[in-house]
């Protein structure tokens, strides 16, 4: 398909945990947006390679870390909620919130999520009223923002939003100069084809529509500082709801006062629904407001719910903050019935290598806890469609690892690694396939004297168990035997002409003319080539060759 130009969605490639039903769903998902984003991400791509910038470039993922974005070519459905996603890492990361309602006001729409004990919640995102496999932060996103507009009936304020002044092509009242608003004309519309036609706005002698907004009667009410981005006049504000507070028989306070217990209500329901899920104690929780429209909303809910507020400065841009301070961040699941140690630790390797994958500029990579779980070494750069610069695959050495080798520096002055003394390959898929032999890692020649060669392995061998352990491939061969130190006494098993043979072996040393030190050998790290030549660095340089 690729081949053909087709795009491609794979349900394996966006996660491994059990549910056709859910699986299909996100793939499905997934592939309805892949050519609108693939479009997307050659034009972008396109045109920071053509403002000269050469670093990598990174998208922002619902999850709130960061993705090459070769990566979102692939996934594009990680990108879903990916803009309150950032909202709430700026809040995490900038504001160092640890325990907070994260409270984000927008013109448009509230984003509301939880950050507890320093980290955000997350869950799997539903799409369009489905069920997915995506796993996104848990941002509830409400219709009523600092530009909704009010809807009333002949009684009072019947609702506020979800449609906003610009959808309508109205001008906020509070940001009209106030010599403008002059015998304003109540006008009944609906904002898009289909939408109930209570909406109110006002238009002016010059032609001008503008309306009453959220952000107008928390200005009337003298509940925006003028610090804030939600600051207006609050008097051209007034003259603008007075007609229609007028019309409903009420003071142009107590219309203001609908408006706003309108939101309040759907605020008091996120929140209150949140707090139950993620079991938050009321007397420690406090709103942090975020967002353009912050100062229109948070500080009468805070009031209302009797919670402790703040809106910190640089609030109106906290997503691009978000987006600046996210790191590379990917994440593996599987479903594993009754896992041995050897499966969490595969699981983790699998992670730290995903997270690299994606984009790790190098040096420690972390946990979410702030943990230093492995040191990335080497990086496989290639070069993206459009010509950019990318980093695709990476080479990274596990914390445990490391600090062997740490010991081994102190106490040998150099790191030995346990040694088999082959050479060899994976077996070819199409062997196993068509003649039924074993997945494994194929001995293609024995050194002399080598404990693989006392122990009776030969040529042309297939291994495929190193003790306990199953082996698939070459590289399995090589990540196993990094376990186990010189001198140790196991068991290898091979596949030799349709017969499997378990020998007994003493590994040996690695000798020192393999040893990792590049000054032994003159060999200098690639600086471009294949990856092979990469993965051959790599493996010598860290005394992973068998």
């Amino acid at each position: 398909a690729e081949k053909q130009g087709v795009p491609v969605s794979m349900a394996s490639d966006i996660t491994k945990l059990y549910g056709l039903t859910r699986r299909t769903r996100t793939a499905a998902i997934n592939a309805s947006i892949l050519p609108k984003m693939m479009a997307t991400a050659n034009a972008t791509e396109s045109a920071v390679v053509g403002a000269g910038v050469k670093v990598p470039l990174m998208i922002m993922r619902g999850d709130g870390g960061v993705m090459e974005i070769n990566e979102m070519r692939k996934r594009p459905i990680l990108t879903a909620l990916s803009g309150p996603a950032a909202s709430v890492m700026g809040s995490l990361m900038y504001l160092r919130a640890s325990n907070a309602i994260y409270f984000e006001v927008g013109g448009t729409t509230t984003n509301i999520g939880v950050i507890k004990n320093g980290r955000p919640g997350v869950d799997y995102a539903q799409i369009g009223g489905h069920d997915t496999y995506v796993n996104s932060l848990d941002v509830r996103i409400l219709g009523c923002a600092g530009g909704s507009m009010v809807r009333i009936n002949n009684h009072g304020v019947e609702d506020v939003g979800p449609r906003s002044a610009h959808i309508a092509g109205c001008k906020y009242a509070c940001f009209t100069p106030e010599e403008e608003i002059v015998n304003p004309e109540i006008v009944m519309l609906s904002p898009k084809p289909g939408d109930p036609s209570d909406y109110v706005a006002l238009k002016l002698p010059n032609g001008k529509m503008i309306c009453f907004t959220n952000t107008d009667a928390a200005n009337v009410l003298g509940l925006v500082d003028e610090k804030y981005f939600a600051h207006g006049n609050a008097n051209a504000a007034r003259k603008a709801m007075q007609p229609v507070a007028d019309k409903l028989g009420i003071t142009v306070e107590e219309l203001c006062t609908q408006i706003l217990d309108k939101d309040f209500e759907k605020v008091n329901a996120c929140i209150t629904a949140l707090a139950e899920k993620y079991q938050l104690d009321h007397d420690a929780m406090r709103l942090v407001g975020c967002g353009g429209g912050a100062a229109a909303l948070v500080p009468y809910c805070a009031e209302k719910m009797g919670l402790p507020y703040s809106i910190p400065d640089n609030a109106e841009v906290i997503s691009s903050i978000g987006v600046a301070l996210a790191m590379v961040r990917d994440v593996i699941e599987r479903v594993i019935p009754n896992p041995t140690q050897e499966d969490i630790k595969e699981l983790k390797k699998e992670a730290i290598d995903a997270a690299i994958n994606s984009g790790n500029s190098g040096g420690p990579l972390f946990n979410m806890k702030g943990e230093v779980i492995g040191i990335t070494t080497a990086k496989y750069s290639g070069t993206s469609s459009s010509g950019a610069s990318i980093e695709g695959i990476g080479f990274a050495i596990p914390i445990d690892d490391l600090k062997r080798n740490l010991e081994e520096l102190q106490t040998k002055g150099y790191i030995s690694s346990a040694y088999l003394g082959i050479m060899g390959m994976d077996v070819d898929p199409e062997a196993v396939k068509n003649y039924g032999i074993p997945s494994g890692a194929y001995v293609d020649s024995v050194e002399a004297d080598s404990p693989a060669e006392q122990a009776g392995v030969q040529a042309k061998d297939i291994i495929i168990a190193l003790g306990e352990q199953k082996i698939g491939s070459f590289s399995d061969l090589a990540r196993i035997l990094r376990s186990f130190s010189p001198g140790d006494e196991t068991t290898v098993t091979i596949y030799r002409s349709g017969t499997e043979l378990t020998l007994n072996i003493i590994l040996g040393e690695k000798p020192r003319d393999n040893a990792v030190s590049s000054a032994e050998d003159g060999s200098e790290m690639p600086s471009e080539g294949s990856f092979q030549e990469w993965f051959d660095y790599f493996n010598h340089h860290s005394g992973t060759n068998p």
